[in-house]
């Protein structure tokens, strides 16, 4: 099921098969950078790449940093979260986005099991 960014992979393609499913190369949008297999997870991925404009030389983007109140900048354009429900991974794609790796990892041990990230672009 895709739901505009989030999947959820129920079960498996077959017995021994999981769903494969593509992630956008953020540089190029119509290519994929990454290919994850997925059996029972959830995927979730927030960037800066797709819902922007630019003025005065500015990218002005959807994600707002708490920090700054505004789109805040980043050292990548995507990152992807991979977990057990499509809810926590959509939420925490979007709320990880402007915090440290070290930070990011540290939130997922302390507060989720088995969920992970991966960041693409610039």
């Amino acid at each position: 099921m895709n739901l505009g960014g989030d999947i959820v992979a129920l079960g498996g393609k077959s017995e021994s098969e999981g769903w494969r499913i593509g992630v956008k190369n953020p540089d190029r949008p119509h290519n994929i950078i990454e290919v994850l297999t997925l059996r029972n997870q959830a995927v979730a991925t927030s960037g800066t790449y797709e819902q922007y404009f630019l003025s005065n030389g500015h990218v002005y983007h959807h994600l707002i940093d708490p920090k700054l109140a505004m789109p805040g900048k980043s050292t990548f354009e995507s990152l992807t979260v991979i977990g057990n429900n499509c809810r926590d991974a959509d939420a925490l794609a979007t709320g990880l986005f402007f915090v440290s790796d070290a930070e990011k990892r540290q939130i997922l041990e302390d507060h989720t099991e088995g969920f992970e990230f991966m960041r693409f672009g610039a």
